[in-house]
């Protein structure tokens, strides 16, 4: 009998909480089943992972992708009907194949008058990418020289963008992202699922600061007996991991290879529910 992996010796005691109980299992995109790109346009699902979820969505009770990326975005990078897309951290999904959007009155007018101004003022920066997510804005940055000195850039300009002081500001790995002053975020996003799908078991994965609110929540409904469950931090290789990512998360793994394996684990604990 092969000793178990290191890997093992971490998922595996958490998956025994849920005994032979299926979990729901919730995802981030980027930098959980994608690779991280410079442009995130170019970002695209592992196909070892989207194999493996295909196979978990025959034994688990619900699989959910939790992005900040607009729902019709996740749902066009996996294509499987049976998951449920969850975007704009929380603010929006696909249900039945369609598209279900809660946002503030006048806020997608708000979000195109803040990122045409960051365009005009960081047009020069070679790398850039502005995206409009019609009730939210991301300026991605990882593909610029010099990541720092952009940031700084990027902060400066914010002081002086319209309505900034009436949105919210969030930075991530190389990316700021405005969105409308509200409850939405991934805490939010898993607390609906857990309330509207009657969740009593469910394994998060995140990787970035915009996921800890999920890890959060999580802990939080843990400690209130309502829910069994955990949360997995996706760490990349030669980057410190985030303090707070590792605080509240119940263990972490390395870039995308661990996220395989980890999904594997997952199957073969729960395959022969099938």
């Amino acid at each position: 009998m092969n000793k178990p992996t290191a890997l093992e010796k971490k998922i595996s005691p958490l998956l025994n909480l849920f005994k032979n109980t299926p979990p729901a299992l919730a995802l981030d995109f980027d930098g959980v089943i994608s690779e991280l790109k410079s442009d995130p346009r170019t970002a695209y699902v592992d196909e070892y992972c989207l194999n493996t979820i295909i196979k978990l969505t025959k034994i688990l009770p619900d699989i959910s992708i939790i992005s900040g990326r607009s729902a019709i975005d996740i749902n066009s990078k996996l294509k499987l009907e049976n998951l449920t897309y969850i975007g704009n951290h929380g603010a929006e999904h696909i249900k039945n194949g369609q598209l279900i959007r809660k946002s503030p009155e006048g806020i997608e007018i708000m979000i195109k008058s803040a990122l045409d101004y960051i365009k005009t003022q960081t047009k020069n920066i070679h790398g850039i990418f502005h995206e409009n997510k019609t009730i939210s804005a991301s300026i991605h940055y990882r593909g610029s020289k010099d990541h720092k000195k952009t940031k700084e850039i990027l902060s400066n300009v914010l002081s002086n963008t319209p309505n900034i002081d009436k949105l919210d500001v969030f930075w991530g790995k190389q990316i700021l992202e405005i969105r409308p002053h509200s409850q939405f975020n991934k805490g939010y996003a898993i607390n609906h699922l857990i309330e509207s799908k009657n969740i009593k078991n469910i394994i998060f994965l995140g990787d970035d600061t915009t996921d800890l609110d999920a890890m959060i929540e999580i802990r939080k409904q843990r400690d209130l007996g309502n829910i069994s469950g955990f949360s997995i931090y996706v760490t990349q290789k030669n980057i410190n991991p985030d303090k707070k990512l590792s605080k509240y998360s119940d263990c972490s793994i390395e870039d995308i290879e661990e996220v395989r394996k980890t999904l594997d684990l997952i199957y073969s604990k729960y395959k022969s529910s099938a």
